[in-house]
This record gives C-alpha cells, sequence and structure tokens, in this order.
C-alpha cells in the first residue's frame, strides 16, 4: 500500500516540475524576446510593451489605440503578468516542496518497506532452507522407515515360514509315529490273537478225550484240523479246517484227510510248459506256505511224511502222459486213481455229486470259478480242484470238474481249487 502512495507522489511531482519548467520557460521568453517598436522606433525592446512609448509587442493585440492610457494599462497589465506568473512559480514551488517532502516521506517508507522486504526474504529463504532440510530429513526417516517396514515384513514372513515348516515337520513327524505305534498295536494284536489261537489250539489239544481220536478213525466222519483263512474276514482270524476222512489204517494209526472245501484257487503251475507234481509250483506252496500257515507246529510234527506215488498207474492211461517222479510230501493232491478209489472218479461220471465240492468264500474272492448248473449235495455252487496226475497233454494236469468227473486243463488255469490231502499221526501227542 506504502509503495502504491510512493508511485502516486512521485507521479504527482513531475507532473509539476514539468509545469514549473513551462511557466518559467514563458517567462524567460517574455523577458529575453528582443523586438524593434514599429510606434517611435526604439530598438531592443525585451518586454511586451516598448520602452519608449509603451507600445504593445507584436505578439500582444491592442483593444485600445495607442496613448497614455492604453500604455499605462498595458504597463499595468505587463506588471500585473509578471506578478502573477512570479505568484504561480512560488505556488508552483511551494508545491514542488510539499511534493518533495512526500516524496522523501515515500522513499523512507520505500527503504524501511525494502529493508522488511528484504528481512521477509532472508527470513524466507531461511524458511525455505529450513523446510528443505526438514523435507530431507522427513524423506530419509521415511525411507529409513520403508526399509525397517520391509525387513520388519521379510522377518515376518520368514518366521511365518519357520514357524509353518516346524509345525509341519512336527505334525508329519508326530502322524510317522501315530502310524508306527497303529502299525505295532495291529501287530500286537495280530500276535495276541494267533498266541490265544495257538493257546486254544494247544488247549484242546491237550484235552481231546478218546472219542475225538475215534472220530479220526470213522471213514467219512467230518473232523477238523488246522487253521485257514475261508469267510474272507481277516479280522475274525482264520476259520477251522473241516476234513473229510477218507482211509484209515489200524494197523500203523494213520488217517488219510482231504479237506471238505476248496481252500483257495491257485495255479497247477506258474509257466505253461511240460509239467510234474515233483516240480510244480502248486506242490511248493502246499508244502511251504500253506503247511506253515495252516497249522502249529506240533500239528505240523503229527502229518506224516508220506511216499507220493507218481507211476502212470497213478494217472488216467487214455491220455498216456508222464507223472514224474515219486516224491515224499506232508501234504499233496489226490492222484486220479485216488479219486477214482476214494470218490468214484472216471472221466464220463457226470452226476458224481460225491465228488462234487464248493469253494470257500475266501477262494472264490481269489478267482475261484463255481457252476451254477452242478451243486454239491450241501446246494452250493460246485467248482474245479486239481488232482496231481498229468492231464491230457504234458502241459495240462488232470482235475475233478463241477460236475464231479475227470477233466484236464492248462497247468496256468488259476480259478481251479486247491483241496488238501495228507496222513495224519494218530498216536501223536496232540491227541
Amino acid at each position: 500500500m506504502k509503495a502504491k502512495k510512493s508511485k502516486k507522489a512521485t507521479a504527482a511531482l513531475l507532473t509539476i516540475v514539468f509545469t514549473l519548467v513551462l511557466l518559467i520557460s514563458s517567462i524567460a521568453s517574455c523577458e529575453q524576446t528582443i523586438w524593434d517598436c514599429p510606434e517611435c522606433g526604439k530598438t531592443g525592446n525585451s518586454g511586451n510593451y516598448c520602452g519608449s512609448c509603451k507600445h504593445p509587442a507584436p505578439w500582444i493585440e491592442e483593444t485600445k489605440s495607442p496613448g497614455t492610457e492604453s500604455r499605462e494599462n498595458a504597463a499595468a497589465a505587463d506588471t500585473t503578468t509578471k506578478a502573477e506568473l512570479t505568484a504561480r512559480v512560488k505556488e508552483l514551488t511551494d508545491k514542488l516542496a510539499a511534493v518533495e517532502k512526500a516524496k522523501d516521506e515515500a522513499e523512507a517508507q520505500v527503504a524501511e518497506l525494502t529493508k522488511t522486504a528484504s528481512e521477509a526474504a532472508v527470513a524466507a529463504v531461511s524458511a525455505i532452507s529450513a523446510k528443505a532440510e526438514l523435507e530431507g530429513q522427513v524423506r530419509e526417516l521415511t525411507e529409513k522407515l520403508a526399509v525397517s517396514e520391509s525387513a520388519a515384513k521379510t522377518a515376518a514372513e520368514e518366521a511365518s515360514k519357520a514357524k509353518d515348516a516346524a509345525v509341519a515337520a512336527a505334525r508329519t513327524e508326530l502322524e510317522t509315529q501315530v502310524k508306527e505305534l497303529k502299525e505295532k498295536l495291529a501287530a500286537a494284536e495280530a500276535m495276541i490273537t494267533e498266541l490265544n489261537k495257538a493257546a486254544e489250539a494247544r488247549a484242546g489239544a491237550a484235552t481231546t478225550e478218546k472219542s475225538d481220536i475215534e472220530s479220526f478213525k470213522t471213514v467219512g466222519n467230518i473232523v477238523t484240523f488246522g487253521q485257514y483263512e475261508q469267510d474272507n474276514n481277516t479280522n475274525n482270524g482264520k476259520e477251522p479246517i473241516e476234513w473229510i476222512v477218507l482211509d484209515y489204517d489200524k494197523k500203523n494209526s494213520k488217517a488219510l484227510l482231504l479237506s471238505k472245501y476248496g481252500l483257495d484257487a491257485k495255479k497247477y503251475n506258474d509257466q505253461s510248459e511240460s509239467s510234474s507234481w515233483e516240480k510244480c509250483t502248486l506242490c511248493t506252496w502246499l508244502n511251504g506256505a500253506f503247511l506253515q500257515s495252516a497249522f502249529l507246529k506240533e500239528q505240523q510234527d503229527a502229518i506224516l511224511m508220506t511216499a507220493v506215488d507218481n507211476s502212470a498207474s497213478q494217472g488216467y492211461s487214455g491220455w498216456g502222459t508222464y507223472g514224474g517222479s515219486n516224491v515224499k510230501n506232508r501234504i499233496f493232491l489226490l492222484s486220479y486213481a485216488e479219486a477214482n478209489r476214494y470218490l468214484n472218479v472216471t472221466i464220463g461220471n457226470k452226476r458224481n455229486v460225491e465228488a462234487r465240492i464248493a469253494p470257500t468264500t475266501y477262494a472264490i474272492a481269489n478267482e475261484a470259478s463255481t457252476i451254477s448248473n452242478y451243486q454239491t449235495p450241501e446246494g452250493a455252487d460246485a467248482g474245479w480242484w486239481w488232482l496231481r496226475s498229468p492231464g491230457y497233454y504234458q502241459h495240462n494236469a488232470a482235475l475233478v470238474n463241477s460236475g464231479g468227473y475227470l477233466a484236464s486243463r492248462d497247468v496256468t488255469s488259476d480259478d481251479v481249487c486247491v483241496r488238501p490231502a495228507l496222513w495224519i499221526n494218530l498216536m501223536s501227542g496232540i491227541f
């Protein structure tokens, strides 16, 4: 605001100075212009009127005829004009002085304002510098905070991952331990079950009465001896094996037993090739895995080692195939001759109900075949069962068809039942 007033004062001062210069120039002009009087001829006049006759200068217009009165009036007018001009000059000079004073005051105010503005500028520069410094500090702190937050986030993520990994590892270890404990528990339970069954079998064998021994001496009786899975439910353990007493040797106190049911389904031999009982995989299985699985140690000791006849007389003469060498087995299959002797099996007797058997549920689960057209004496669908004699070809084995008659199949057929036979010593310690 003060700066604005200073500018206005300066403008007014310039206007007054310009006007004063013009007035002074006019006065000087009036005083200095030299002219010759046309009336009296006086030369060297410098005013508005002749210095001799008072005749007006050429630039002064006469209103009256030249004379004394006119010249007096002209002189008086000239004098008046000079006085007015002088007064005017004085007035302008006073105004000039007032304007100069106002100018000085304005300049003083401007100087004060300039000083204040300079101080304000210095303060502003300081403030800007301080602001820049603060902004730099804020930026530095922000960057440090961002780095700290990033590091904290990274550390938190790594800690979370480490925690998750530790929890997963601990869970896996616990699950493994639980699994191992369950397996050990299951094994212990299975062992306890087997031990209980063995104890029961031993207790039963130890308490067998003479009448039980007598049941093994009667041909056609059904007796129990050993255990094998039959209902296909392993949770309830193995079931007692039922046997038909086929023969009794009183002199040697032994009995020939044949399983009542088809206990399992197995190939006669794993390879389709020229085969015989002594070398087939079924003979190996019966006298190995089956023997160990189905009978306790004392029961195995009661099973006699039998001389198994594989001569031509044991096979079907119409086929003329080779039965192999004689062997000694504890468990064996009936030959064609033995099946004919004990069960009336022939090649043409298709209504031989006596020779038909039903596979167990476990044997059927292992692919044992049954034929609904043929029924066992109990009314069950009948299956096929292997004999140890050779079949029609050397890579065949003889079997009893579901109808109860003699037939022949490739040794790799896996839907034929296994019907074990054995001689048991009735003088053993289990009786």
